[in-house]
C-alpha cells in the first residue's frame, strides 16, 4: 500500500460493477467484498484481462502481481489467459509475478503448472512444512536444491525464523 500511495496509485474495492481502465502508474484492485471463490476468480479475469490490454495499447514496461493465482484454475478461462499471459508478457514488456500459498492447487492444475514451467524464476519463500515436500516433488527439484527448500520451512513461534526465512530462486 505504501508503495501505491509513494506512486499516486489508485486503490478500487471490486464489486460487481463495471472496472475501469487501470491507473496508469500504479493499481491495486482488493477482492476481499466477493465472498465466493468463483466470483473471485472471474474479477480476477476481467482485471487481468484489462490490464492485459492496457499494456498492449502501450507497451511501457510494468509489473503485474497476482495474488492468490490459484483461483485462475477455477475456469478454464481463467487458466487458459493465465497460461497465455506468461509465455507473452515479456513481450509487451510486462513483468508477470504471480503468487499462491495453494502451491497443490496451483501446480496440480495442467494449465497453472504450465506458468510455472514457462516462468524465468520460480521463488519458493517460508513454505509450510507439509507443502514443502509436494512443491520439490512437483517441480522436479534435484537434492540439493530439495536440501536448501527444507530450510525455507518456518518453525511455528519462532521469531527468529521469522526474521531469517529463506527461499528458493
Amino acid at each position: 500500500y505504501r508503495f501505491l500511495q509513494a506512486a499516486g496509485g489508485t486503490y478500487t474495492v471490486v464489486g460487481s460493477e463495471e472496472l475501469g481502465a487501470p491507473h496508469p502508474t500504479a493499481q491495486v484492485y482488493n477482492l476481499a467484498d466477493l465472498d465466493d471463490d468463483h466470483d473471485q476468480a472471474a474479477a480476477l479475469l476481467r482485471i487481468a484481462t484489462g490490464v492485459w490490454d492496457a499494456q498492449l495499447a502501450t507497451l511501457t514496461p510494468r509489473v503485474l502481481i497476482v495474488d492468490e493465482g490459484w483461483l485462475f484454475g477455477l475456469s478454464d478461462a481463467g487458466a487458459m489467459f493465465l497460461e497465455r499471459l506468461a509465455r507473452q508478457a515479456r513481450s509487451a514488456g510486462l513483468v508477470l509475478v504471480v503468487c499462491s500459498q495453494l502451491v497443490g492447487d496451483f501446480l496440480d492444475h495442467p494449465r497453472l503448472r504450465s506458468v510455472v514451467k514457462n516462468a524465468d524464476v520460480a521463488a519458493i519463500l517460508a513454505q509450510e512444512s507439509s507443502e514443502v515436500d509436494v512443491v520439490a516433488e512437483r517441480l522436479a527439484l534435484g537434492d540439493a536444491a530439495r536440501a536448501f527448500l527444507r530450510t525455507c520451512r518456518p518453525v511455528p513461534s519462532s521469531v527468529t525464523d521469522a526474521h531469517e526465512r529463506r527461499g528458493l530462486l
